[in-house]
């Protein structure tokens, strides 16, 4: 028996700790290869370059720790976000449509409600990045235009870097970056998830759909469990 249900919400904190320790098991699983190209690399360099055949190496060791713990960091907060942002716009835009088979195989995905949810939450992720680093951006072209401004005084140029109108460049750069990139976003997101969900509702007769364990909460609430 089959059962359209909609995902209500996300359990933040299962959710956050699943992706970033994946992510972190995935660094972790790149550093190694990264430390056998490393030692790989090393074994061919001549005797005058085992100083560098010392660097590579300790730097595919340091991969080791460095790698899983900077990507499960990284990963916290981006899964955090996206966990919130989800569980703050299903009210408003509903949430991911899915049929399920006996209560725990997912047979179809509604296209357009998982691109709506998905295209959304990347569009308004990419936002809260864009504030972030816009002003970094606005900051880096005025030093640049700035430092070239300097140079060229310095070095009698005859060529004009005027920091006025690259803090202006700058300004404008940074505030076409804010309300353009989430609509280029939303719009990229919400194709490659409809193409994504017709995929998948394609796919599950001929090699079964993803099986979930789902916890009802309350009536008509059903979370995602991770």
């Amino acid at each position: 028996m089959s059962e359209m249900k909609e995902l209500k919400s996300i359990k933040i904190v299962p959710y956050t700790l699943m992706n970033s320790s994946l992510g972190a098991v995935w660094a972790f699983i790149f550093a190694i290869i990264l430390l056998i190209f490393a030692g790989t690399l090393a074994a061919f360099l001549p005797p005058e370059a085992s100083a560098f055949s010392g660097l590579f190496v300790a730097l595919g060791v340091a991969g080791l720790v460095v790698f899983p713990v900077g990507t499960f960091l990284l990963t916290i907060t981006q899964a955090f976000l996206y966990a919130l942002i989800y569980n703050l716009l299903v009210p408003k835009l509903g949430g991911i449509k899915i049929e399920l088979a006996d209560m725990k195989e997912v047979t179809k995905a509604d296209p357009v409600a998982f691109a709506l949810i998905v295209a959304s939450i990347t569009a308004v992720f990419q936002f809260l990045m864009q504030l972030v680093i816009a002003p970094l951006q606005y900051v880096s072209v005025g030093f640049i235009g700035a430092m070239a401004t300097t140079i060229n005084s310095l070095t009698n140029g005859t060529v004009a870097f005027p920091a006025v109108s690259m803090a202006g460049f700058g300004a404008l750069g940074a505030i076409l970056n804010i309300i353009l990139t989430p609509i280029f976003t939303f719009i990229v997101a919400f194709i490659g998830a409809v193409i994504v969900a017709f995929i998948y509702n394609f796919l599950v007769p001929k090699l079964g759909g993803i099986k979930l364990e789902l916890s009802e909460k309350h009536m008509g609430s059903w979370e995602l469990i991770v």
